[in-house]
């Protein structure tokens, strides 16, 4: 059986080859629509092997739909790592560890999303609640706000497991995340420690893509949308011919 390794190891050669395929496909069905169009009268005897076309399109699309979804979730990967500031085997390292603590991948974006924002606030010094969260967890704005979102929460994750009063520490969580701050604290709960062990976790298991990987993937997914038009293309073709006459 294929480990998450080895698959991940493969991941940018088989998305390419399968672009490449896609593409074949693409061209084989555009073809045979061009075939239709131009030796009508001739395709009207030979319904039977048309409809037989027509099956394996339909195979090929059904296909090529469920390798989309799967390229479509890289997709909205790639798409949350952009809009965070978190490359994307880092992002995939933490969702990997806030799912340990139950925190969802939806979630801890947001809260990556509201801490980035609150230091910012806070360097800039026109928010005072956010300044006073960050001066209160001994943290320097004018530093944090240098450093990407992914080093910026090892900061606070150190930070806020060094409060030893709980409720403190709850309350500062949902200053510096937001409301999602509380669902986090389990997660934090080891500081910088903790989320290196849960990186080193997640590395072990094989799983992790790069940037490269899904920029792969992304232009699979586009061989995969242009795959279907050609298909659907020929099924309007051949639906025309259905309607004819005989």
């Amino acid at each position: 059986m294929a480990t998450i390794a080895s698959i991940n190891t493969n991941f940018t050669a088989t998305t390419a080859n399968f672009e490449k395929g896609s593409k074949r496909v693409e061209k084989m069905a555009a073809a045979m629509g061009s075939r239709i169009g131009s030796n009508l009268a001739a395709v009207i005897p030979g319904f039977g092997q048309l409809v037989s076309a027509t099956a394996i399109g339909f195979l090929v699309k059904r296909a090529a739909d469920a390798f989309k979804r799967q390229f479509d979730q890289l997709g909205a990967l790639s798409d949350a790592s952009v809009n965070l500031g978190v490359a994307v085997d880092q992002l995939q390292s933490l969702r990997f560890g806030a799912s340990q603590a139950g925190v969802g991948a939806e979630e801890l974006d947001k809260a990556i999303g509201k801490m980035s924002d609150t230091i910012a606030d806070a360097a800039d010094g026109d928010v005072k609640e956010a300044k006073d969260a960050v001066e209160a967890l001994g943290l320097f704005a004018a530093n944090l706000v240098r450093l990407r979102p992914d080093e910026q929460l090892h900061k606070v994750s150190e930070a806020l497991a060094n409060v030893g009063n709980t409720s403190r520490r709850i309350q500062l969580a949902r200053d510096i995340f937001g409301r999602s701050g509380v669902n986090l604290i389990a997660f934090l709960q080891g500081g910088s420690k903790g989320l290196d062990e849960a990186n080193k976790a997640f590395r072990e298991l094989g799983g992790t893509l790069t940037d490269v990987d899904v920029a792969a993937a992304d232009n699979a997914g586009d061989a995969i949308d242009r795959v279907g038009v050609a298909f659907d293309n020929l099924g309007n073709q051949l639906g025309g011919i259905r309607r004819l006459p005989v």
